[in-house]
């Protein structure tokens, strides 16, 4: 009995030893393994009250951060051929060989760089075959694309367009309906008389009234009315008239006639009617630019050869203006057939 007793105290001693030796080598094995393991501190030890190290471990924008706004205006774009012809060495045919996004291709580091580039169309989209209003013998001269024409609109990253201009009339109510209808279906926003444009960003407004200016008597009070409304809900607020009331484009009476939309409320008149760019005109707080000329001429192959992009940019800081600049970026009508480019020897 005393043997077997003896015997049974030996088994337990030696799985004693057993379980306290594989303990430990489990015990190392796991220290090994987690030789960089750091515990984590109590609240109250030393190296926890240490002070911080001063670094910014996260940083957030702050609400008033400035941003810069981007608008370029360019002047008439005649996307079209006369009574929509498509024979060889017209502009329609251009677009059938080589593809909508062939003619403002150079223009496109300017134009894809901004927020909002607008322009003045001045011709038809249609696909349907109306025939052209009548004209008196001053203006034989009608202009007319298919619907392929507002994609060369799109793909030249313009994003508005007037139709408050002498040809989008062209082929009657309907040829002006398709034009919308075009216009929309491209992505390109658009603005007509009964119809100003709005653009927001960083909480910023910006109104521009896309009109028709040939008669002062009956065009100026419907213009300087939506200059009083707009400049009162409006961060910037832009007149982009069309005609010139049968004048020169830098005639006194007419850039009277302008600055006296800036006394109503305007930042800037930018108008857009003659072949030629005209320089701009400072006047109290505003800008006056005469005329923005041709950038896209599909009337003829020889153009009024310099043109340009007049281009704003708005500093914006807690979603109002801190400031505005401007600058004219000297283009030239084309090297190659409808093709403006920037003027390599601009400055």
């Amino acid at each position: 009995m005393r043997q077997n007793k003896s015997i049974e105290l030996k088994r337990v001693l030696c799985v004693g030893m057993l379980v306290l030796l594989t303990g430990g080598m489990i015990i190392g094995s796991a220290l090994k393994g987690a030789a960089n393991y750091v515990p984590l501190l109590e609240t109250g030890s030393v190296m926890a009250q240490e002070e911080p190290d001063g670094r910014i471990t996260r940083v957030e924008e702050p609400e008033d951060s400035r941003q810069v706004i981007t608008v370029s205006f360019v002047g008439n774009c005649l996307v079209g051929s006369m009574l929509g012809s498509s024979a060889y060495g017209t502009f329609n045919e251009a677009i059938e060989s080589e593809g909508v996004g062939y003619f403002l291709s150079g223009a496109l580091p300017v134009l894809g760089a901004d927020d909002w580039t607008i322009a003045a169309l001045s011709s038809v989209f249609s696909d349907n075959s109306f025939s052209p209003v009548e004209k008196d013998e001053n203006d034989r001269t009608w202009y007319l694309s298919s619907s392929k024409g507002a994609e060369v609109l799109s793909s030249g990253s313009i994003d508005v367009v007037s139709l408050a201009t002498d040809h989008t009339h062209d082929y009657g109510p309907e040829g002006y309906a398709d034009t919308i209808a075009a216009l929309e279906k491209a992505g390109v926003r658009w603005g007509d008389d009964e119809n100003a444009v709005y653009l927001e960003k960083h909480g910023i407004r910006i109104g521009v009234y896309t009109c028709t200016l040939e008669e002062e008597e009956t065009d100026l009070p419907r213009i300087l009315d939506w200059v009083k409304t707009a400049s009162r809900s409006c961060d910037l607020t832009v007149v982009y008239p069309h005609g010139h009331m049968g004048k020169e484009a830098a005639d006194e009476a007419l850039l009277s006639v302008y600055g006296s939309m800036i006394d109503a409320g305007a930042d800037m008149v930018l108008a857009a009617h003659s072949t030629k760019m005209e320089e701009p005109v400072s006047y109290g707080s505003g800008v006056i630019v005469p005329s923005l000329g041709s950038f896209l001429s599909g009337d003829t192959r020889f153009p009024e050869l310099e043109t340009g992009v007049f281009q704003i940019k708005l500093l914006c800081t807690g979603e109002r203006i801190e400031s505005w600049e401007w600058e004219v970026i000297p283009f030239l009508a084309y090297m190659e057939p409808w093709q403006p480019i920037p003027d390599p020897a601009g400055t």
